[in-house]
């Protein structure tokens, strides 16, 4: 499944810890990456430092209009640097200067 990378755009960031979050259909490592970003049930948080994984419920998944402001928000206080995801729509694009995600990386 293709995928795309949002990463936040810092010429120092290889050498800093960075946490990488991707929408997850479960909150289990073996779980499929979720085809939605902000209506999402979970996202896994990685730490490329640690290697730590975890998992936070998507506490806006029911949230009807501007649920996407709410979840970058919301990744940006889990410390997110670098998200990935099949596609985000034009609501979270717009609001990824939050987390100063602007560079894109299709993979």
């Amino acid at each position: 499944m293709p995928w795309i990378s949002y990463v936040q755009q810092d010429d120092t960031m290889t050498e800093k810890e960075k946490t990488v979050a991707i929408p997850a259909s479960d909150k289990r490592n073996d779980a499929l990456m979720d085809q939605v970003f902000s209506k999402c049930s979970y996202f896994c948080l990685y730490n490329t430092k640690t290697g730590k994984t975890t998992f936070k419920e998507n506490p806006y998944k029911a949230t009807s209009g501007g649920a996407s402001k709410l979840v970058i928000q919301f990744l940006a206080d889990n410390r997110v640097n670098e998200i990935y995801a099949v596609q985000l729509g034009q609501n979270a694009k717009k609001n990824l200067f939050i987390l100063q995600c602007n560079n894109r990386i299709e993979q």
